[in-house]
């Protein structure tokens, strides 16, 4: 734990509480919460660890955030490896991490960024952040699905009944699911 023995060189808190903290945050590994209760507000730790990883820091308004620029890292990976777009400027992708230490989270971009063939550029963000944008993904998520429907509206052609009720046409492909048995003519 690299960045808490930067902490106590800091002076933040005294080696006596290292223990205390990797105790704390072992089941989880996440050692904010406990540096947060030692009186470490999130705006601070994020300023700490941007001065620790040499990291620009990046505060975000998800407001601001098109769902264009959401569409370059797919959600499950942003829920997964904790990083999201936060901005795209000359060419690059800005990249928004919460743990910028996770080798496996930094592989996954580097190999998202390779097959767009963008290059991208890290910023820390804060976890209340992350959380906010991913909120943002929801919209994106409900646009898909309304396009979805949309489309399947526009492919499947309906036809009349003799009861007046527009049913989709069958083709030879086309499984008759059970409930479409009791509604023949």
């Amino acid at each position: 734990m690299a960045f808490l023995d930067y902490l106590v060189q800091k002076g933040i808190f005294g080696s006596a509480e290292l223990d205390t903290i990797i105790e704390e945050s072992a089941d989880t590994g996440d050692i904010d919460p406990a540096l947060q209760k030692r009186g470490i507000d999130e705006d601070k730790l994020l300023n700490l660890k941007a001065e620790y990883y040499n990291i620009p820091v990046k505060n975000i308004d998800p407001e601001a955030l098109s769902i264009d620029l959401l569409r370059y890292i797919p959600e499950e990976s942003a829920l997964h490896y904790h990083f999201i777009p936060v901005g795209f400027a000359d060419g690059v992708l800005q990249v928004g991490m919460v743990d910028p230490d996770n080798l496996e989270s930094r592989d996954a971009l580097q190999f998202i960024a390779s097959k767009l063939n963008i290059p991208f550029k890290i910023f820390l963000i804060s976890k209340s952040n992350f959380n906010a944008v991913l909120e943002n993904y929801k919209s994106l998520t409900g646009e898909v699905h309304k396009a979805l429907s949309e489309l399947e509206g526009e492919l499947t052609p309906l036809t009349e009944t003799s009861h007046g009720i527009s049913k989709p046409v069958k083709d030879a492909h086309t499984r008759e699911a059970p409930e479409d048995i009791f509604y023949q003519e």
